[in-house]
């Protein structure tokens, strides 16, 4: 299915409890607003403002959202919420995890008109020197292989995309920074 922008949930995976960090990372002042705002206002520039929060968050975060959608899987890592998303909006879901500081809407956009290209594919997720699963769109045909990792309690999302149709988007890999120690905050 070729899917128009209405057909598509765009959600930003919040729910990571920033270990590497040491507090919660996407409180973090970047640029003019927070972490979080980066990966909202991305999708919010390609989608408008239905922009969806999964995973649990601190308020000052879940308030910046459009849209809360529960995390039916807290713990599980992001394979949990790309689940709960799917599961919740019955339809194909485009993810950023909120960690990303540099990722503009054209690699959205490269990831939807991929998605247009290849109707047959489960997920189209982005690819550095490696795929990139935060980042990419999931239709509802990855859900059976998602939840079935899900149960089996084999939650490596790179292992479970390597068995369903993934169609992989070459994204430059400065575009797809994320925010894991304190010295990765230098964004600009």
């Amino acid at each position: 299915m070729a899917e128009n922008l209405n057909d598509i949930q765009p959600v930003v995976l919040v729910g990571g409890e920033s270990k590497r960090f040491g507090r919660d990372k996407l409180l973090e002042p970047v640029g003019q607003g927070l972490l979080v705002d980066h990966p909202i206002m991305t999708l919010r520039a390609v989608f408008g403002h239905r922009v969806a929060l999964i995973g649990d968050c601190d308020p000052r975060i879940s308030s910046r959202a459009d849209l809360i959608i529960p995390d039916q899987h807290p713990g599980t890592g992001p394979i949990g919420g790309i689940v709960s998303g799917l599961v919740h909006c019955q339809c194909a879901v485009l993810v950023l995890a909120g960690d990303l500081c540099s990722i503009e809407p054209s690699s959205v956009k490269l990831l939807i008109q991929s998605a247009r290209d290849d109707s047959a594919a489960d997920a189209i997720v982005a690819k550095t020197d490696r795929l990139e699963p935060c980042v990419g769109m999931y239709r509802l045909s990855a859900l059976d292989h998602l939840a079935f990792a899900l149960n089996q309690k084999s939650c490596r999302l790179y292992e479970v995309l390597n068995k369903m149709n993934t169609r992989c988007v070459p994204i430059d890999a400065a575009r797809l920074r994320n925010i894991n120690h304190q010295q990765d905050l230098d964004c600009q």
